[in-house]
């Protein structure tokens, strides 16, 4: 089953520059890679990423 837009855009508001993992929630430090001030909104194109996995 795969998830809709506007859910995923709920559940993972932020994904990080860095690596590209996705987060609930906007953090100073990323959990995966450990960069600083890394998160930004989630796009469609991260959509379309996360989809082809």
């Amino acid at each position: 089953m795969t998830i809709k837009w506007k859910l995923f855009r709920i559940s993972f508001p932020c994904v990080c520059n860095k690596c590209g993992v996705l987060s609930n929630e906007e953090r100073e430090y990323c959990e995966n890679c450990g960069a600083q001030d890394s998160f930004r909104n989630v796009t469609k194109e991260d959509y379309e990423v996360y989809l082809n996995k």
